[in-house]
């Protein structure tokens, strides 16, 4: 994942807003983005860069009317690994040959 960490004017000092993505956009097109948002306009990008994360996922979003979902929290923490996949089994067939499986050990 990459993440971008905008400044914020607020008062007499700066609020960080930490912007997590995919690898699959560019941290210069994530900065335009997000300072179109309200709030954001007079942000400035005061760090970026790669990033591992741990998520759980919960709650939901009255605004979008959508809950999380139990499969969220994997696709998230193992986006660098499937790709936005939730499973291995859902990688195309090409691609599951890259990715390292874990041998299981019967005694």
């Amino acid at each position: 994942m990459k993440y971008i960490m905008l400044g914020v004017p607020m008062g007499q000092g700066v609020r960080h807003f930490p912007v997590i993505f995919p690898d699959l956009f560019s941290h210069e097109q994530m900065a335009e983005a997000a300072q179109l948002l309200p709030g954001l306009a007079n942000s400035s990008v005061v760090s970026a860069g790669l990033c591992n994360i741990d998520v759980t996922c919960y709650g939901d979003s009255p605004s979008l009317q959508r809950a999380s979902r139990s499969v969220d929290t994997r696709i998230i923490n193992t986006y660098s690994l499937l790709h936005g996949f939730a499973d291995l089994a859902d990688l195309p067939p090409g691609l599951q040959s890259l990715v390292p499986h874990k041998e299981s050990h019967h005694d």
